[in-house]
């Protein structure tokens, strides 16, 4: 079976523009629905998505619509190698310099450095890491432990770089991007993982990315309530 046979239809977020317009990665499954003559539609409340459809929108959005939160797991244990830094878990804030994000839920805020103060502190519990600096970063598409594609998404200057070939098995039970990338060192790091869904996309083939969210919806939705353990290893010293 393709991931064709897997998809009824493809329901894309409705943007707040008034105008039920919505961002890239909704253009992107546009083209390839109308190429494939896959149904796809806009809407705008996670209830009004076809049953046995594939969403595509915010965090929010996407886990109303799957009917729970997937706590994050931005390391888990196959990718504990590549962790080239200390990552460890906070209830409270940290008041020395740290990368910070939240522990709970994917996107309450977004991960920024602190200033060793309580200035801009959020709501616990954080995943917090040492301060490194990535020169270029690329993403990786993974679905069921079969690599999609790897894309730069973000590093010095507007040139795309080749994505480096990483030495890494992925679980055959594993869906969803791992960001990886290079420190001023020159080494290759992990810079962390996602589910597979509101992720963005980076890549040329719209089809990959199409395939990408209707097995990673599957896969999402095959979990239960497995994901919403925290698994994550931390890697302390």
């Amino acid at each position: 079976m393709t991931w064709r046979d897997h998809c009824k239809g493809f329901a894309v977020q409705r943007r707040m523009l008034g105008r039920g317009e919505c961002d890239q990665d909704g253009n992107c499954l546009y083209l390839v629905c109308n190429y494939e003559r896959i149904p796809i539609r806009i809407v705008k409340k996670p209830e009004e998505v076809p049953e046995g459809w594939t969403p595509s929108g915010t965090v929010e959005w996407v886990e109303s619509v799957l009917g729970r939160t997937v706590v994050p797991d931005y390391f888990p244990t196959f990718a504990t190698n590549w962790i080239k830094r200390r990552i460890w878990y906070e209830t409270k804030w940290p008041l020395r310099k740290v990368f910070i994000k939240p522990a709970d839920r994917h996107k309450r805020f977004n991960g920024f450095v602190t200033s060793g103060r309580y200035r801009k502190k959020k709501r616990g519990p954080y995943v917090c890491s040492d301060i490194v600096t990535f020169q270029d970063e690329w993403r990786y598409y993974v679905v069921y432990g079969k690599l999609i594609g790897g894309y730069w998404y973000a590093g010095i200057g507007d040139e795309e770089k080749p994505a480096p070939e990483i030495d890494i098995q992925y679980p055959a039970d594993w869906c969803g991007t791992a960001d990886f990338g290079r420190l001023t060192s020159g080494e290759i790091a992990l810079v962390e993982c996602h589910p597979p869904f509101a992720c963005g996309w980076y890549g040329k083939k719209h089809e990959e990315y199409a395939e990408f969210l209707t097995l990673g919806w599957k896969w999402l939705k095959e979990q239960g309530s497995m994901l919403d353990e925290q698994k994550t290893p931390i890697r302390d010293g």
